[in-house]
């Protein structure tokens, strides 16, 4: 998927790229669908203190769908 071996690793730009399909067109539902279930891994992590909870805020913020089109 992205190369990362740990959630820390994780960057804004890795999961955006997944969530969209890397490279390959992905309906909306199926972004929506990976954005909800990558937040749901990362939320999970932050509690296990496993990940930074600014990647979780930089994801389901709201304000934030125009990077999806850069």
């Amino acid at each position: 998927m992205t190369g990362r071996r740990h959630p820390s690793e994780l960057t804004e730009t890795d999961l955006l790229l997944w969530c969209a399909g890397i490279g390959k067109p992905v309906a909306n539902n199926t972004v929506r669908n990976r954005l909800s279930r990558v937040t749901a891994f990362l939320r999970r992590c932050v509690r296990q203190g496993e990940a930074d909870p600014a990647i979780v805020e930089i994801l389901t913020d709201r304000a934030k769908p125009s990077a999806w089109d850069e």
